[in-house]
């Protein structure tokens, strides 16, 4: 597992980009652990059947466990993330926790927050103030006639032009795998 913390501050979260493509996924945060006083954390994870991502209110860090828990209990992806937006919206202990998880298997990526749970079909997903400058990287990515990087390299390219227009986006970025 992997934290983050945003730049000083200036806008709250952080970055976390996921691609599936080609029955592949890769997910990547900007990993900048020097900064201590800041109110949100960002965090990805991952397990046997997915990768998961986790961006807001430090309260939340147990977010990503317990989804990673429940996916390896039913294995079902989609069901997973529609009882884990249930479980945010309605569990006292997570009800007040503001942030976005996401969840990427080998076929969807999600996006969760309190009661719901889409599923995005392009597999494209970007959450965090670098979101629109990451999401219309992968997509000039993808537009190519040949593509021919790993949705590892992806990511990473996404991450180096999002944080080429965004100060608060950091291009040292970790990224994961769904192998």
């Amino acid at each position: 597992m992997f934290w983050t913390k945003n730049k000083g501050g200036k806008k709250p979260g952080t970055t976390i980009i996921g691609l599936v493509y080609s029955g592949k996924a890769a997910i990547g945060t900007d990993f900048d652990v020097s900064k201590e006083n800041c109110d949100e954390i960002g965090l990805v994870d991952s397990c046997r059947h997915a990768l998961v991502g986790f961006t807001g209110d430090p309260k939340g860090s147990d977010l990503p466990k317990k989804f990673v828990h429940k996916l390896d209990t039913c294995e079902d992806l989609q069901n997973t993330c529609r009882e884990m937006s249930h479980q945010w919206q309605t569990d006292e202990l997570f009800s007040e926790i503001s942030g976005k998880l996401v969840a990427l298997g080998r076929d969807y990526a999600y996006l969760i927050t309190p009661g719901k749970a889409d599923r995005i079909d392009t597999g494209i997903i970007a959450v965090g103030p670098g979101e629109e400058y990451a999401l219309a990287a992968i997509r000039a990515i993808l537009a190519q006639p040949n593509v021919e990087e790993s949705v590892e390299e992806i990511v990473k390219k996404a991450f180096n032009v999002a944080a080429g227009v965004c100060v608060l986006v950091n291009s040292n970025a970790t990224i994961i795998s769904l192998n």
